[in-house]
């Protein structure tokens, strides 16, 4: 038997971590984010001249200071993460020399029924983070665009390699155009900020998604 090893070479990693939920105040976060919701399940001034369409979900993107609704508390969510992503800097993240850092809360969403959020990419941040708060099985996950341009013509270019590979595997996903990733729920992912994703049509579920969105950004 021969043994294999794993070389990623272009390949953007990203990172998924549990964060417990009694750490921070998780069901008054989600209370607050969900009252808003009732009040109005449409809020974006996200997109909206994107060309393929306005998301139609509800989030606080531009609009946290928005005083039509309540006010998120995210104190407690600020500290935890700040443990969060010294460990990662600390332990994951390979520098050529020291460096600086900042992050900032960007948004807090909720998405229900029919509902979506258009494909974007958090630049010019280094880093984007998604916390799930509150996800099941039957909502929409996170689709990642890959960036990888020849992903967009394998299947014509090589058909019989692009139906025998396995869909499913994460292995595979730098041949195809998008990977679709169902996150739990007190899951963080982080990744680069360069990767678009987007957040499909919510059919098989009237539950809400809610998730607080976070941006790493990197200086000297």
């Amino acid at each position: 038997m021969y043994k294999f090893e794993q070389l990623k070479l272009f390949t953007p990693v990203i990172y998924i971590l549990n964060i417990d939920p009694k750490s921070f105040d998780k069901e008054k976060i989600i209370k607050t984010i969900t009252a808003n919701y009732k009040k109005q399940p449409e809020r974006n001034y996200l997109d909206g001249r994107a060309e393929l369409g306005r998301s139609n979900s509800h989030h606080t993107y531009n609009d946290f200071n928005n005083k039509k609704f309540k006010k998120v508390e995210m104190s407690s969510l600020i500290k935890i993460y700040g443990k969060i992503f010294k460990s990662f800097f600390d332990n994951e993240f390979k520098a050529s020399k020291p460096f600086k850092y900042s992050y900032s809360i960007q948004n807090a969403a909720a998405i229900g029924k029919d509902q979506y959020m258009n494909s974007h990419c958090h630049l010019p941040s280094s880093f984007s983070c998604v916390h799930y708060l509150k996800i099941d099985e039957n909502n929409s996950g996170i689709t990642f665009k890959n960036p990888n341009n020849i992903s967009e013509t394998m299947q014509w270019i090589a058909p019989k390699t692009y139906d025998i590979l396995n869909k499913l595997d994460t292995s595979n996903s730098y041949f195809f155009p998008t990977f679709n990733l169902k996150p739990k729920e007190d899951t963080m992912l982080i990744f680069p900020s360069t990767l678009h994703h987007a957040v499909e049509r919510q059919i098989d579920s009237k539950n809400l998604r809610v998730s607080v969105a976070t941006n790493i950004t990197l200086d000297e």
